[in-house]
């Protein structure tokens, strides 16, 4: 069984996959979803589904603007010495910096 489990995704798309993970046993230590963004009218503040979805189910999250040359962020994900990495529409290019990092190598 793995231990620890990284995902990253940003739209609704992405949402069942995370929930079943979750509702399923499998230890998730971090999400990573793109940042809140704002709404063209009124301006309000938008969260992702993914972090929406992680905020409900109290699993720590990650809104890094970019991963590129953000070596805070490396650290970070360095940190939580990954397993896997599970990737569901994103959002960006993930450098191979990051997913060279978890345990199980599967692109």
């Amino acid at each position: 069984m793995l231990k620890k489990i990284v995902f990253m995704g940003t739209p609704m798309f992405a949402v069942p996959i995370l929930k079943s993970l979750y509702q399923n046993g499998y230890p998730i230590s971090c999400v990573y979803t793109q940042p809140p963004q704002k709404s063209k009218r009124g301006q309000k503040i938008n969260k992702s589904p993914i972090q929406l979805i992680s905020e409900t189910l109290n699993i720590e999250f990650r809104t890094p603007n970019s991963l590129k040359e953000n070596l805070d962020e490396l650290e970070y994900f360095k940190s939580l010495e990954a397993d896997l990495a599970i990737v569901v529409a994103y959002g960006q290019i993930i450098p191979k910096s990051y997913l060279n990092l978890t345990k199980k190598r599967i692109y």
